[in-house]
């Protein structure tokens, strides 16, 4: 690699911050792109350098011992006529506060930063109600505006039931938080809450028993691949049904010795030079299948899975995702982490 030539993104993973990405809420990574010195080390002082303009932008707050976490340095929470603006995404919105009680879902929060004013903390609903009406029994996402989302997340707790006042979405999928009042008892979201708590495990003939992971909804389990034990992911349709992805998992596994080669040439194809982008020394198609070790295969609906690799620190870590469908083959790859 020349010496000008900048280096591949590298994660830092600070603390106390989460981030919302594709509907599941990950752990954040702060990306920052470093010029390699003549030593290909990056120094101290570029280092603090880089912070420093994090910091200054007023997200980044580090201590002299070089922690250094995602903060609002003031808190001051959007008025009622800016609340819609704390939702990024292209949602309409309706124009009064609605009072509603719900039931926190198990799924994985998170938080991001917004503005200089505040950081956004995301939870979800398993089901809620407006005051006397019926349940209504879909997940609904609310983005709360918070002075440090990683602080955030015990406010509501898995399964807790809450009263809040907050702006809705037209749709009634999302909405924005506004202020909580007071405690709440509604036993229908009370017996939901703990119903939530209960394992869901389904049978099935080749993986045995799957359970529900309710954090990003998917059934988890393991499986025995070309010799190796993986694990298996198989997220449910809109219906909550497995039968297709089941089917779809049949393919791969009926036929495993092939599907395998072809994931592994696949790979090489795609990212074995990349490989060599992030490497001192230059890596071979056999060092390259060497080092990359299969750990899950996750079977979406509509027929399609994924392949998820450890990297063996060809990406530093990242994961080599290697993705298709069984009508298309092998069609994407990445190296997400």
């Amino acid at each position: 690699m020349q010496n000008s030539k900048l280096a591949h993104v590298r994660q830092l993973k600070p603390a106390n911050v989460q981030r919302c990405q594709f509907g599941i809420c990950e752990r954040a990574t702060l990306s920052l792109t470093f010029q390699y010195s003549s030593m290909k080390k990056l120094t101290f002082v570029s280092f603090w350098a880089t912070l420093q303009a994090f910091q200054s932008k007023k997200f980044w707050s580090l201590d002299m011992a070089g922690r250094g976490e995602f903060v609002a340095k003031k808190f001051k929470p959007p008025a009622f006529e800016t609340l819609a603006s704390v939702d990024s995404a292209k949602c309409e919105y309706v124009k009064e506060l609605t009072e509603i009680t719900g039931v926190v879902s198990l799924s994985s929060q998170g938080g991001w930063p917004k503005c200089d004013d505040y950081e956004v903390h995301c939870f979800e609903f398993a089901a809620w109600r407006r005051s006397n009406e019926s349940l209504v029994e879909k997940p609904l996402t609310i983005l709360r505006p918070v002075r440090d989302a990683g602080k955030a997340f015990n406010d509501f707790e898995d399964a807790s039931v809450h009263r809040v006042q907050v702006l809705l979405s037209a749709d009634q999928t999302r909405a924005v938080f506004a202020k909580r009042i007071g405690s709440a008892v509604d036993v229908d979201l009370e017996k939901i809450g703990q119903r939530l708590k209960e394992p869901v495990v389904v049978q099935t003939e080749r993986f045995g028993a799957l359970t529900l992971d309710r954090r990003v909804n998917w059934f988890a389990g393991q499986a025995t691949w070309n010799g190796q034990v993986v694990s298996i992911n198989i997220q449910p349709d809109d219906n909550f049904d497995l039968t297709n992805q089941l089917k779809t998992a049949e393919v791969l596994f009926s036929d495993s010795k092939a599907w395998g080669q072809k994931v592994r040439e696949f790979a090489v194809q795609e990212k074995l030079e990349l490989a060599n982008d992030w490497q001192e020394e230059e890596v071979s198609e056999e060092e390259f299948l060497e080092r990359m070790t299969l750990e899950s295969i996750s079977i979406q609906p509509e027929g399609r899975f994924e392949f998820w690799h450890n990297d063996g620190d060809l990406f530093w870590g990242h994961s080599i995702q290697i993705s298709g469908s069984v009508e298309e083959g092998l069609t994407d790859s990445d190296i997400p982490g």
